[in-house]
């Protein structure tokens, strides 16, 4: 088990697969900036482009880079969102 784990891991991080890696992380990066886009709306849009991608394991990573910065990113414009509406609220309440 753990000399599967360590060639999935070397595979990941040879170079095609890191640089897919890293196409995924910036775009997004990017997508989760846009309101109204999650990350699985994200997924969605960029399945078709994977399927261009001939190995299998830079595809994943793609897709992998991809979903992990946007869940990151969304979370936190959301937590922001709610802090700032409590603000707003204990201000309204004593002027």
């Amino acid at each position: 088990m753990l000399e599967a784990f360590i060639s999935g891991f070397w595979q990941v991080v040879a170079w095609p697969a890191f640089g897919y890696m890293l196409v995924g992380i910036a775009i997004g990066f990017w997508v989760g900036l846009l309101p109204g886009i999650g990350g699985l709306a994200t997924l969605a849009l960029m399945l078709p482009f994977s399927y261009s991608i001939k190995d299998p394991v830079s595809a994943f990573a793609f897709l992998l880079g991809m979903l992990a910065v946007t869940g990151r990113h969304e979370s936190g414009t959301r937590h922001s969102a709610r802090r700032q509406g409590r603000r707003s609220r204990r201000s309204a309440r004593h002027p």
